[in-house]
């Protein structure tokens, strides 16, 4: 990033990267997929009730490898800050 900062003509261009964990639990991530929101939750709003019961169960099975201590998820992130002067 900072490469290409600079190439577009910043000074300094420096870029660092952050990581941390988002933190929610299981039913606020789904509630997301529930209310029909982004794609996924055309996708899930478009299914009969026996569907949503599979992909929700789906949902579980792959999120569990998530769950902390608390039965939060805990899903890690990782973006790229770059800055520089114009």
């Amino acid at each position: 990033m900072a490469v290409l900062l600079g190439e577009a003509g910043f000074e300094g261009a420096r870029t660092r990267e952050l990581a941390w964990d988002h933190r929610t639990t299981v039913d606020e991530w789904w509630g997301g997929a529930a209310g029909g929101v982004a794609t996924i939750g055309l996708v899930v709003t478009s299914q009969d009730a026996e569907t949503v019961v599979r992909i929700r169960r789906e949902y579980e099975r792959m999120s569990a490898e998530f769950l902390d201590t608390n039965r939060e998820l805990a899903l890690p992130h990782i973006a790229l800050l770059a800055h520089g002067t114009a």
